[in-house]
């Protein structure tokens, strides 16, 4: 057996198929690898002699390489025993085995091996069967997925003994091997069911509480008296980090507490998350969920001893809760063509008359400066007698009684807006702030005392001030004017004295009485000249001094019965006068 590496010329002999038997020519041209070649017409693939040859080269070489043993199982794989290089005891080629016959029967230290080349089919499972009843340890090399006709011959030698692919197709331990996993598995699978269980359900939590936070809600929720429906058993407590006590008391407050407060009632109160009604639970503080979980696959829920609706969700926690309240307390309302919870009408109006009502106290209690507010307001409102009843009971109750013990309130939380001076109530409805309230009805009365004092400084002030530019414009008609001028029925001085906007406004009143005084001096001088100037014209026409006295001191009765001297105001009387006046 040759192979072409190892022919020259043609010369070298007769060359025959391996396979088919049939003549081959060599051929050896200058554009083609040397090469064999069989007639025109034959049918020959050259497949057979590469099977043949395979076994073949087995048997000279009486070495080859077993392929690593692995098995397999859900995932995990276990290495048998490596690839290993193996040296042949002898080889039998085409031997039956049982009631099969592999194409070689190899001794490896003294134990046999199969060895079958995959040129035209793979082992078939029948022959598969046939193997294993024999526990036969088998190999299949591949010899379908090298380029033969391209490899030169020790190429083609390392693929067949070494290098193609092969695997077992049976091994008498990779059944227990396999079981070995199996167990290996299941044991891994039960460890890590029992971490995950423990991890949902065991798994210590160490949160930073928010201490602030909690004080708050725990006294907004005793306030209302809201704090026996936190707590509660629930099935659903992994999901947080912290007792249901602390993120149930979360949940209430967000959407029962929170919003009755700051709604008014009437209007429905839907329930919401930050986002949508969809996320009830993501009101609860970030610090109380826990972000460790995630949607594990249900069979692994299920080997960890849970399933999914154990497991379920932080949301679903929060809903589950919120159901209960509904069902079993009436807290809340569920729409079901909405899919969406409603806080119940009564409990609405409930806890928003109370809040409203000890807020109120509350904020008289320290506008009076009444020490620890809050913890006397809680008091009031249980045991403060009004109508009978307790505030706390007339707030639940709502109505007519409620709104009177409002108002009552309500005047007491405007007589602490002092810097508005309301009225000071008499009926402080039994808060402790009676000092405080007579303080400040002293501290107002000494403050209109001093008011008033300043008041009539500075209305002797103006009086004073007035009555001197009186005197200063109207000289000597001053006390007359001030006396005689009344101002919306007051005399002048008291009317401008009461104030600066009545001071300034009697000053105008002084700038005209001292503007009429000045027209009438001009009048006056304008008159005693006319009268100046007919005297004159009289004693000129009459010549006798009596005469001229008679006519200007006598009626007549061409100036309306007047006597000339008294009817001479004006130039155009004048001239009248002086008509009368006797012709030279």
């Amino acid at each position: 057996m040759r192979h072409v590496e190892q022919i020259t010329s043609s010369g070298q002999g007769l060359f025959t198929c391996i396979g088919c038997e049939e003549r081959l020519t060599f051929r050896n041209g200058a554009k083609m690898r040397a090469h064999f070649a069989h007639k025109s017409g034959s049918k020959c693939s050259g497949e057979t002699a590469l099977h043949k040859y395979a076994k073949l080269i087995v048997a000279v070489f009486k070495r080859i390489t077993l392929p690593q043993l692995c098995v397999e199982f859900d995932g995990s794989r276990d290495l048998v025993f490596p690839s290993k290089e193996v040296l042949l005891d002898s080889v039998e080629l085409e031997l039956p085995e049982a009631d099969f016959q592999p194409d070689a029967m190899v001794m490896v230290r003294g134990e046999r091996r199969a060895i079958e080349f995959k040129v035209f089919h793979a082992v078939d499972d029948a022959k598969r069967e046939k193997v294993a009843r024999a526990d036969c340890p088998m190999v299949e090399v591949d010899l379908l997925r090298i380029p033969w006709r391209k490899l030169g011959l020790e190429e083609l030698d390392r693929q067949i003994l070494h290098d193609a692919p092969r695997t077992w197709i049976h091994h008498p331990v990779q059944a227990a091997a396999r079981v070995r996993l199996e167990g290996r598995v299941a044991a891994e699978r039960k460890k890590k069911a029992g971490q995950l269980r423990w991890h949902i359900l065991e798994r210590p939590q160490n949160p930073k509480i928010d201490r602030e936070w909690v004080e708050d809600v725990k006294a907004d929720l005793t306030s209302a008296k809201l704090e026996g429906f936190v707590g509660r058993l629930t099935g659903f407590g992994h999901w947080f980090t912290v007792p249901p006590i602390l993120w149930q008391a979360a949940l209430l407050h967000a959407h029962l507490f929170k919003p009755s407060v700051q709604f008014t009632p009437g209007s429905p109160l839907k329930l919401s998350g930050k986002w949508d009604s969809r996320h009830l639970s993501s009101c609860i503080p970030g610090w109380m969920v826990r972000n460790d979980l995630k949607p594990y696959p249900k069979d692994k829920l299920e080997a960890a001893g849970l399933t999914s609706q154990i497991y379920a969700s932080a949301e679903w926690a929060a809903i589950d809760y919120l159901w209960g309240l509904t069902k079993d307390e009436k807290l809340f309302r569920f729409v079901k063509a909405e899919e969406t919870f409603y806080v119940a009408e009564d409990v609405h109006r409930r806890i928003h008359n109370r809040h409203d009502l000890e807020s109120a106290v509350v904020r008289i209690l320290d506008g009076a400066f009444t020490p620890d507010a809050d913890a006397f307001a809680r008091r009031w409102m249980r045991r403060y007698e009004a109508e009978g009843s307790t505030p706390w009971a007339i707030a639940g109750e709502g109505g007519e009684t409620f709104t009177l013990l409002r108002e009552r309130i309500s005047a007491l939380s405007r007589m602490t807006h002092t810097y508005l001076d309301h009225p000071i109530v008499h009926d402080l409805c039994g808060l402790p702030i009676e000092k405080w309230r007579d303080d400040l009805k002293q501290s107002r009365e000494e403050r209109d005392r001093k008011a008033q004092e300043k008041l009539a400084v500075a209305k002797a002030g103006r009086r004073k001030k007035f009555m001197e530019a009186a005197t200063q414009a109207l000289k000597d008609e001053a006390l007359a004017w001030l006396d005689s001028k009344f101002v919306e029925g007051v005399p002048i001085l008291e009317w401008a004295s009461e104030s600066d906007d009545r001071y300034w406004k009697g000053f105008e009143q002084i700038d005209r009485a001292e503007t009429a005084k000045k027209q009438r001096v001009v009048a006056a001088a304008l008159v005693e000249d006319l009268r100046k100037r007919l005297t004159s014209a009289s004693n000129a026409a009459f010549r006798d001094p009596a005469r001229s006295r008679l006519f200007l001191h006598s009626t007549h009765p061409k100036i309306g019965g007047r006597r000339p001297i008294d009817a001479c105001e004006t130039e155009g009387n004048l001239r009248l006068v002086l008509g009368l006046l006797p012709k030279p």
